[in-house]
């Protein structure tokens, strides 16, 4: 994660702001689901 993590960042520079932090939600409701996937 924390690969993509910077990944992303270095994308920010291309994307609205706004975009990013949709990008960044879906990515916590992904990890959510996983996790209540997981028990």
């Amino acid at each position: 994660m924390a690969i993509r993590r910077l990944e992303l960042k270095q994308k920010q520079d291309d994307f609205h702001p706004a975009f990013c932090v949709f990008l960044l939600f879906t990515e916590t409701i992904k990890q959510i689901k996983n996790t209540l996937l997981a028990f």
